[in-house]
């Protein structure tokens, strides 16, 4: 059985990843909602660093024929960490998320231990979605 998809139905769903102004955060633990990803660890969420403000990312095509993508470019939260994190309780997460909704999480940051004021360094993240 063969299945293909229209790359638009792929374009219509990273859309909300584009043209828009999106938040993303740095996590101590795993962000399961909004507000996990938004309110400050201690303060009811998991968010240990600063907000960033992410806008101008764009389609493009993914890694593998017919697949579609948005990438997130590497990011330095310099200087932007505001809750201890101690190495042994660190599961480091990358959340991104618009005024209600938690759209992307990934725990592809090295876990250690996070000082006040430390900086974290992202690597480039992808989200694609692709034919079957």
């Amino acid at each position: 059985m063969t299945v293909e998809y229209h790359p638009d139905l792929f374009d219509n769903g990273l859309s909300e990843l584009v043209g828009v102004s999106l938040n993303y955060s740095i996590c101590q633990t795993e962000p399961i909602t909004h507000t996990d990803a938004s309110s400050l660890s201690g303060g009811g969420g998991k968010r240990v660093s600063l907000v960033e403000t992410l806008s101008g990312l764009t389609i493009s095509d993914g890694d593998v024929s017919g697949s579609r993508r948005v990438s997130i470019p590497s990011t330095e939260f310099n200087s932007t960490v505001q809750v201890f994190v101690s190495g042994a309780e660190a599961d480091l997460w990358l959340a991104v998320y618009d005024g209600t909704r938690l759209l992307f999480k990934t725990d592809s940051i090295n876990n250690r231990q996070l000082n006040i004021a430390a900086t974290v360094v992202t690597a480039e993240q992808h989200v694609q979605i692709g034919q079957p």
